[in-house]
């Protein structure tokens, strides 16, 4: 390399880089090159982990992040640990995994709801239940919207009552994906005279249907970073 070798985060750009090129041999490697100068790096076993899962070597992606929990077991961490145990067929170490990432980041709440589908363990009811269970938890936790008196009277006469209720779908999945078969039907029979719908697009690999998803939208914007 050009650059000094033991710069963490040129080795850590380096690799990312390469990842979004799709150089993904490249990137393992660099990856492997920066591990063996800084084998705790967090952000690079948890990037080497994602790679490789996607990669579909999944033994290889849950030995790394393994290591990373070791070293540090953040909800990102547990997180991905989790999905990755899930895609082994591990399922009930996966939902204990996703257990652990929740209590510590609830943003890891679905992952851990659509991992107890896979469970042997657990009857309908009981997966039921946790599904409820973390809808009133979340509807507590929203703040109450405020009540106003004499508000229609003002829309009316500002001629804000025929204005559009605009409603924003942000995916990853507008493309060849499970989730895509649920999001379509409900997209195309939207009332596009009475919402305005925008979608927020974080698709990294387009794909034939996410040309087919743009056409459902009034507004798309591609969010991908």
């Amino acid at each position: 390399m050009a650059f000094d070798p033991q710069n963490r985060v040129l080795q850590l750009d380096l690799a990312n880089t390469l990842v979004q090129l799709r150089q993904y041999d490249e990137a393992d490697a660099a990856y492997e090159v920066m591990l063996a100068r800084f084998p705790n790096d967090l952000d690079a076993l948890n990037n080497l982990g994602y790679l490789r899962q996607k990669r579909g070597l999944i033994d290889q992606a849950v030995a790394v992040f393994e290591h990373a929990a070791a070293v540090r077991p953040t909800g990102v961490i547990l997180g991905n640990l989790g999905g990755a145990m899930l895609l082994q067929g591990r399922h009930s170490d996966a939902i204990a995994m996703l257990r652990r990432a929740t209590a510590i980041q609830s943003s890891y709440s679905a992952a851990l709801l659509m991992a107890l589908h896979y469970s042997d363990e657990l009857s309908p009811a009981q997966i039921a239940g946790e599904h409820i269970d973390w809808g009133k938890s979340f509807m507590a936790s929203l703040p109450r919207p405020a009540v106003h008196t004499g508000g229609d009277s003002k829309r009316k006469a500002d001629g804000d009552g025929a204005r559009k209720i605009r409603v924003a779908y942000l995916s990853p999945d507008f493309r060849r994906h499970a989730v895509a078969l649920f999001m379509e039907p409900l997209l195309a029979h939207h009332d596009h005279s009475r919402f305005e719908i925008i979608g927020l697009s974080n698709v990294s690999e387009p794909d034939d249907l996410t040309g087919q998803f743009k056409k459902y939208f009034d507004r798309w914007h591609e969010i991908v970073s």
